[in-house]
């Protein structure tokens, strides 16, 4: 199975981040339900004991904290946007991440299928965006089942932090 260790964003800020009117043309919108915070890919595993564990362990040195979910930036690849993200702001995350050997963290909320001319004025309107605050309590496990509609994922464990 395709796992990774993930945050899940709150129903909260799911909804202010479903309300941004993005453009649509060309345009694949991370799904309200998927939208979360990845800490690590682990990609396709036999068993996830080994994981679970190293979760675990990372799990009891991090304390709680709050993240801010704040300003819109983007990957390119040829000078064309491919990924929409939102900007997260949180020592605290930033040390986790390391922990769990990871890069900077970035909330993906859309894919770019095909080139959108009202997507660059959208993210310059937007550059500065508060989307808000939330707490982060737990860490989760989670499956990537990939369909034709796009991912469906599952958590396979739990983990508080602290």
């Amino acid at each position: 199975m395709r796992c990774f260790a993930a945050i899940d964003i709150s129903d909260e800020l799911r909804q202010k981040i479903d309300d941004l009117q993005m453009p649509k043309e060309g345009i694949k919108p991370v799904e309200r339900g998927n939208l979360h915070i990845t800490l690590k890919f682990y990609g396709e595993v036999e068993n996830t004991e080994l994981i679970e564990k190293k979760i675990s362990e990372i799990c009891k040195k991090a304390k709680p904290f709050e993240i801010n979910i704040r300003s819109i930036g983007c990957f390119l690849d040829n000078n064309h946007i491919k990924v929409v993200w939102l900007g997260i702001e949180s020592d605290e995350l930033i040390n986790l991440q390391k922990m769990f050997g990871s890069e900077k963290p970035h909330l993906t909320i859309a894919r770019v299928k095909t080139k959108n001319d009202e997507l660059k004025t959208f993210m310059e309107k937007n550059k500065n965006i508060e989307i808000g605050s939330m707490p982060v309590r737990e860490i989760k496990l989670k499956k990537s089942i990939l369909t034709a509609k796009g991912p469906v994922y599952e958590d396979i464990k739990v983990f508080e932090l602290g």
